[in-house]
């Protein structure tokens, strides 16, 4: 018999190796693309609700806190660097 679980976002049942392990979770494959991201700097999976983006990046809150700011007079999310 194949063991099934619940996605913990929609409640669906799948079989336990159709679901992927996420943040204490298990999430099927529509759910975590729909409701997670990955950081666009290290790659780390997230919440889409966690992301620290501005629309055209994804970023987790580490990366955002030691390589990006949030320009003042647009309010889009640029590297450090390249603020002034």
């Amino acid at each position: 018999m194949v063991e099934k679980r619940a996605c913990s976002v929609c409640g669906s049942l799948h079989p336990i190796e159709e679901l992927t392990a996420f943040d204490d979770t298990y999430l099927c494959d529509i759910c975590l693309h729909t409701e997670t991201t990955r950081c666009q700097r290290c790659g780390e999976r997230l919440w889409v609700d966690d992301n620290a983006d501005d629309s055209d990046i994804s970023l987790c809150q580490s990366c955002y806190d030691r390589f990006y700011t949030t320009c003042e007079d647009c309010g889009r999310i640029i590297l450090q660097d390249d603020a002034y």
